[in-house]
């Protein structure tokens, strides 16, 4: 389970570098992250994972999700399919 006070930390390191990239463009950006302690990289990635994790889980439960997952599983089934057809023409001309 994602820590949510560490969530919270890497929130406000993304919004420190943001704003840095806001008010002094790349070279203040660069700075800050140059900044950053171990605790911050941390907290980042976990701001991070938890984002990815929230805007996946809006997906999956979209129509546009039932969607992708629907072609996922056509080119799935295609790339079986072919694997198969290829194993049996390769073993039929043995």
């Amino acid at each position: 389970m994602p820590d949510p006070k560490l969530i919270a930390e890497g929130g406000q390191v993304a919004y420190t570098i943001n704003q840095a990239m806001a008010n002094g463009g790349i070279a203040s950006a660069n700075k800050a992250r140059a900044a950053m302690s171990e605790a911050d990289i941390r907290a980042l990635a976990a701001f991070r994972d938890h984002q990815l994790a929230t805007l996946v889980a809006q997906v999956e439960d979209s129509p546009e999700g039932a969607e992708i997952r629907w072609q996922a599983a056509l080119r799935a089934y295609d790339a079986h399919v072919s694997n198969v057809l290829a194993a049996t023409i390769h073993g039929a001309k043995k």
